[in-house]
C-alpha cells in the first residue's frame, strides 16, 4: 500500500478507571501528532468504569473532535476490547491503527517512531521494552521474572521471531488487522496480544521492534494478576495445539508426502487453505504458494468454483479437504499449466461414521458431514494422469498425486 504523506492513524485506548490518567494522555497524543501532522483519532473503549472514566471522556469530546469514545455494559477483557476497538477504527479507513495503555506507561513521545517503521515498509511495529534501547521502569523482581518469562516462553513454544510479545503498544497497517480473522481470537486479557503477534506472524507479514522505555503507572491500580499469568499460558498451549491431534497427523503426513512433488522455482496453488496451516508450513520451507479460501485467513478470497486466475497460471496445485465441498476440478484442471501436478487428498465415501466418533472424543476438529456434496467414489475417475494414489488414515481419506496430461 502507498502510504500517505499525511498518516492517518487510530489510536485505540482501553480503560477501566483510569479517570486520573485519560485526560493527560489524550492531550498528550494530541500534542504529539499535532507537531507531526499527523491525521488521527483517539478511540477510548470504556468497560464501564466506576469512577467516570467516560463521563471525563465525553467532556473531552465536547472540545476534541476526534476523540471517540465506545461504551461496554462491564469489565469484558482487554482483547474483546480491543476487538471492539478496531472493528470500530476500520470503519474510519486510517493508513494504520495503534494500541496503547491509558496509564502513561506508554509514552506518545514513540509515536512518530511506530509511523517510521511503518513507512519503512513493515505490516506490524511493536513497541519493545526488550531491543537495544528500551526498558522498564522500576517494576520490582516479580513483575518483570513474570513478563520475561511470558515472553520468553511465547518465543520458544510458539517459534516467535520477536522478543517483546506482550507488549500493549502496537501499530498494525489497516490490511493487517482486515485480513486476520478476529473472531476466531481465542484469547482474551494480556494473553491476546501474544495470540495477535502470533497469527500476524503466521500469515507472514513483516513485523518490526522499535525501542520504547516502559513507565510504571503513577496513579490507578495495575490490572496484571495470577489470573491473567494463566491465561497466558493456556494461550501459549493453546495455539502450539490449535490442531487436535489426529489433524496434526494427517497435515503433516500430507506434507511430507506433497513435497516429494514440489518444486521451489514453481508457482503453486493450494485451493481451499482452511487455516493456513499448510499454506504457511510450505512457505515456510521456501516455497511459491497461495492459498485461496471462502472464510478467513487467506492469501486471497476466492470462489473455487470461479477462479480469478488466467488459464495455465499454476506450476502445481493442492486441494486437501475440499473438492467434496465444491464442484471445482474443471477450474483446477484450467488454471494448471499442462503437464502440471494435481496434489489432494478427499474422503473416502461412507467413512463420516468413523470421523464423527472422533470428532466426538476431541481427536478431530468438526466438521460439517452434511456439506459433503461431492464426494469422488475414486480418486482414480478424476481427469488426470494418475502418478500416486493411496488411502490415509484408516482409509478414511483418499490422497492422490496427479498430472496434467492433454
Amino acid at each position: 500500500m502507498q502510504l500517505a504523506k499525511s498518516m492517518r492513524l487510530s489510536i485505540i485506548i482501553p480503560t477501566y478507571n483510569e479517570a486520573e490518567n485519560i485526560s493527560g494522555l489524550i492531550n498528550s497524543i494530541n500534542e504529539v501528532c499535532n507537531q507531526n501532522r499527523f491525521d488521527y483519532y483517539v478511540i477510548v473503549v470504556d468497560d464501564n468504569s466506576p469512577d467516570n472514566t467516560s463521563k471525563i471522556v465525553k467532556e473531552i469530546m465536547q472540545k476534541n473532535k476526534y476523540v471517540r469514545l465506545i461504551e461496554r455494559e462491564g469489565k469484558l477483557g482487554l482483547g474483546t476490547a480491543y476487538i471492539k476497538g478496531i472493528q470500530f477504527s476500520l470503519n474510519l479507513n486510517p493508513d494504520l491503527i495503534m494500541t496503547m495503555d491509558a496509564d502513561f506507561s506508554h509514552n506518545p513521545k514513540y509515536i512518530p517512531d511506530f509511523v517510521k517503521k511503518i513507512k519503512e515498509g513493515y505490516d506490524v511495529v511493536l513497541g519493545s521494552r526488550y531491543v537495544t534501547g528500551g526498558g522498564i521502569g522500576n517494576w520490582g523482581f516479580h513483575r518483570t521474572v513474570i513478563s520475561k518469562g511470558a515472553n520468553y516462553l511465547a518465543k520458544l513454544i510458539l517459534r516467535l521471531n520477536t522478543k517483546d510479545n506482550t507488549t500493549g503498544y502496537r501499530a498494525y497497517k489497516r490490511e493487517v488487522l482486515e485480513k486476520i480473522d478476529l473472531n476466531s481470537i481465542r484469547s482474551n486479557g494480556y494473553s491476546f496480544l501474544m495470540e495477535m503477534v502470533f497469527w500476524c506472524q503466521s500469515h507472514n507479514f513483516r513485523i518490526a521492534e522499535t525501542p520504547i522505555f516502559f513507565d510504571i503507572r503513577k496513579h490507578g491500580k495495575s490490572k496484571i494478576s495470577k489470573k491473567e499469568i494463566l491465561k497466558a499460558l493456556k494461550t501459549i498451549f493453546g495455539l502450539k495445539f490449535r490442531i487436535k491431534p489426529v489433524n496434526y497427523y494427517v497435515a503433516k503426513k500430507r506434507i511430507n508426502l506433497a513435497v516429494k512433488f514440489l518444486d521451489k522455482r514453481n508457482r503453486i496453488l493450494d485451493v481451499g487453505c482452511g487455516d493456513m496451516y499448510i499454506t504457511n508450513k510450505l512457505k515456510g520451507q521456501g516455497y511459491d504458494i497461495f492459498g485461496i479460501d471462502i472464510v478467513p485467513p487467506f492469501d486471497k478470497k476466492m470462489d473455487a468454483t470461479k477462479m480469478e486466475f488466467k488459464d495455465n497460471s499454476f506450476d502445481t496445485v493442492i486441494s486437501f479437504e475440499t473438492i467434496e465441498h465444491c464442484s471445482c476440478i474443471n477450474e483446477i484442471k484450467r488454471v494448471l499449466k499442462h503437464g502440471g501436478i494435481f496434489i489432494l487428498s478427499t474422503p473416502t465415501p461412507n467413512t463420516d461414521w468413523l470421523r464423527k466418533i472422533l470428532v466426538s472424543f476431541k481427536l478431530l476438529e468438526g466438521r460439517d458431514f452434511e456439506h459433503h456434496d461431492y464426494i469422488i467414489n475414486d480418486i482414480k475417475e478424476l481427469p488426470f494422469k494418475p502418478i500416486l494414489m493411496k488411502k490415509m488414515f484408516l482409509r478414511t481419506s483418499q490422497f492422490g498425486v496427479f498430472k496434467k496430461d492433454d
